[in-house]
């Protein structure tokens, strides 16, 4: 019998390193909190993240994507089954029932989609680097792309059910990380031109090109479509307009955005009519609609912290205070 790893996962009680964000879906507070991968794990993981809704009342939620080069790890349930009753995308409806898994990978996302849940879910996960499916799970990334794959087809022994069976959110967090790390520890070498690339298009976001990553890494265009697929799940083309928008998101979340025009005009697309494209592609919004839903979002997250500060401070004053915000 496989030995068990001895793993604790280390959750610092840091408030800058711990982040909580109160979200609002379909008038529902959705605690959303992000802890730092271990340290063994930082190769291949971006951060981990749990989900608990509010509020004994479970209406029914819509959880809506982007886009993503990101793949995840997944656990999520509602009373012992999964929560998810649908799934919506760009190019139609498709239906997940609930014999859809209650624990699986998700792989990159090439269009924006919706989940549809049957109630208040509650949910963890490991969000990956790009690399890490190909790397820790020795599988050709490409077969992952758009798809929710039952993390039992990667584990033998029935890692879904421990997970439905743990007590807390910090056991499936741990159960998850000592699965990752266990892969890890036996993980073949990663492809080192790919990882290149990957740090080539980070530092250049937006400028760089297929062409002037074949010039510096000195290969072949098939060759290295070829093996990046392999690697990343969607080809490099793709992967480096994802990246763009990402970066797009990251500066509409940072209010460093002052005009559309510019900002797609620092990030290097041909005109306006590309940008706009991009964007509907990817979120199924106009630039402008996609701005105003960022600004929205920072509003309500500051409104409920703010309200939070307020009852912290009146309960300091010894007052009563009837209700708690989310």
């Amino acid at each position: 019998m496989k030995a068990k790893s001895a793993f604790r996962l280390s959750v610092p009680a840091v408030p800058a390193i711990v982040k909580t964000r109160h979200l609002v879906k379909n008038d529902r507070a959705m605690k959303y909190t992000t802890h730092p991968p271990p340290a063994a794990l930082r190769d291949y993981v971006e951060h981990l993240w749990t989900v608990e809704c509010d509020g004994e009342e479970r209406p029914g939620l819509t959880l809506k994507f982007f886009v993503n080069c990101a793949p995840c790890v997944v656990f999520q349930h509602l009373d012992g089954h999964s929560a998810i009753t649908g799934k919506i995308t760009a190019g139609g409806a498709e239906s997940c029932s609930r014999r859809h898994p209650t624990s699986f990978l998700r792989g990159p996302t090439t269009q924006p989609f919706q989940c549809l849940t049957a109630g208040a879910l509650s949910a963890i996960g490991v969000e990956l680097k790009p690399h890490a499916t190909s790397a820790l799970l020795g599988v050709d990334a490409t077969d992952t792309s758009d798809r929710m794959i039952d993390l039992n087809a990667f584990s033998g022994d029935n890692l879904g059910e421990r997970l439905l069976n743990a007590g807390t959110q910090r056991d499936r967090l741990e159960i998850v990380a000592a699965f990752l790390t266990d892969r890890a520890q036996a993980s073949r070498e990663t492809d080192a031109l790919v990882m290149e690339s990957l740090q080539l298009i980070r530092d250049h976001v937006g400028f760089i090109r297929v062409h002037r990553l074949l010039k510096r890494l000195h290969m072949s265009e098939r060759q290295f479509e070829r093996r990046f697929s392999r690697a990343i799940g969607i080809p490099a083309r793709l992967y480096l307009r994802i990246m763009r928008f990402q970066e797009v998101v990251r500066l509409m979340q940072a209010g460093r955005v002052e005009r559309l025009s510019d900002l797609a005009y620092d990030l290097g697309y041909t005109d306006q009519s590309h940008f706009i494209k991009d964007v509907r592609e990817f979120t199924g919004h106009t630039p402008k609609r996609l701005s105003q839903a960022v600004d929205e979002c920072a509003e309500m997250m500051r409104y409920r912290a703010l309200i939070r500060q307020r009852i912290l401070i009146r309960q300091d004053n010894g007052e009563t205070v009837s209700g708690q915000a989310a």
